[in-house]
């Protein structure tokens, strides 16, 4: 489950999962409803999404600047996450998923918000009871 939150100048969600991968998945689904809000997409393409990083928190600011790069960069949207992985290590973690999704047509796929960016500002990933919860803020 995510919320979407209002920040000065800025936009972000407030994200919940029963796991570490569920919380993922949710603050995917929040990035994208804050960019395309109720745009139609397809599973048309695979993508496999690798990264590795210091502590959860970086994983997450790398895990939605990835689906933003490709947004933005290769112009090729998200639709879901198919198979969704992270591993806790000594030295860190790392993130294993695969993606479907298509490329981005701007006639179906309306822009709402151009995210600059994922922010450390509030970045915060918590262990709760039965899941996890976080808050993101998005540079816009």
């Amino acid at each position: 489950m995510f919320k979407i939150i209002s920040h000065t100048a800025d936009v972000g969600i407030d994200v919940s999962g029963s796991s570490l991968e569920a919380l993922f998945v949710e603050a995917a689904h929040g990035w994208k409803q804050c960019v395309i809000e109720d745009s139609l997409t397809k599973a048309v393409e695979e993508r496999k999404v690798k990264l590795s990083a210091a502590s959860l928190e970086d994983l997450m600011v790398q895990w939605l600047n990835e689906l933003n790069f490709f947004l933005t960069v290769r112009h090729w949207i998200l639709h879901d996450v198919i198979e969704a992985k992270i591993s806790l290590e000594n030295s860190g973690c790392e993130l294993n998923f695969l993606i479907n999704g298509e490329t981005a047509d701007y006639k179906v796929h309306e822009i709402c918000m151009e995210i600059k960016s994922v922010t450390y500002h509030q970045l915060q990933i918590q262990k709760m009871g039965n899941g996890y919860k976080a808050r993101v803020i998005f540079d816009i």
